[in-house]
Parts: C-alpha cells; sequence; structure tokens
C-alpha cells in the first residue's frame, strides 16, 4: 500500500462524522484525491500528500492550478493534508505560496507555514476547520 493510500486509511478511520469519497480520475487533471461531506451538507476536497525530507510538499503543477482556481473563483473549500511523523499539516487554498521545483517545471513546492497542524491521535479536531474556515 502506497504512503498516500495509508493516510486515507488513517483520516477515514479517525474522523467518524464525514462521508470520505476517493476521487481516481484520468480525465480531470489535478482534482484532489478526496471529496468531503458533513452531516449538515458542507462540502470540501482535501488532496493527500505526504512529507517530503526536510518537511517539504510537492504538488503538480495541475493540483496547485485546480484548487488555486477552485478556491479562489467559486469560493470551495480546498486543503492539502500533508502527512508528517506524528501530525498532519493542512494548508487551505489559496492562501500558501509555491515555488518552481527542478527544471521540469511539473511541480511545484508549498512554501509557506501550514495553517493547521492536528496530532495523529487527534485527526478529529481537524473537524473544527475543515467545513468552516
Amino acid at each position: 500500500m502506497n504512503p498516500e493510500s495509508k493516510f486515507y486509511r488513517e483520516l477515514k478511520t479517525a474522523i467518524k462524522d464525514v462521508d470520505f469519497q476517493r476521487i481516481e480520475t484520468s480525465t480531470g487533471s489535478g482534482v484532489p484525491d478526496l471529496n468531503c461531506c458533513s452531516f449538515d451538507g458542507k462540502e470540501c476536497w482535501i488532496e493527500l500528500k505526504v512529507e517530503q525530507a526536510g518537511g517539504k510538499v510537492f504538488l503538480r503543477k495541475e493540483q496547485y492550478a485546480w484548487g488555486f482556481r477552485r478556491a479562489k473563483m467559486w469560493k470551495g473549500k480546498v486543503w492539502v493534508a500533508a502527512r508528517a511523523l506524528r501530525s498532519v499539516r493542512w494548508y487551505r487554498f489559496p492562501h500558501f505560496q509555491v515555488e518552481p521545483r527542478g527544471n521540469s517545471g511539473k511541480y511545484v513546492t508549498i512554501k509557506t507555514h501550514w495553517q493547521y497542524e492536528t496530532p495523529m491521535d487527534s485527526l478529529d479536531d481537524a473537524l473544527s476547520f475543515l467545513f468552516t474556515y
């Protein structure tokens, strides 16, 4: 099982009051990994990532463009959830900055500090901000 799949299972197990729908698409470039709906009908999107060495989080340019467009133009709630060693760091579109990664032009690196951090044993605390921020 790849690290993002494992992370998804951890989220789904820990956060009970949310309907998680995994998105696997080959047609919509950049669409986040999860669509989430609360019991009162509020929705958000989450792109799952696992932090790399030095705490770096990488996005494909298409993922950044999709999240930025949905959040900025349509007021959608779109997050990047980055699995760190003992916590999850949450970045809300469009409130973080990126910089190009490498020479290929395919990826960007998040360079802004996260907005929220939840310990792995308290992931349900994310409900306090996922749908309301």
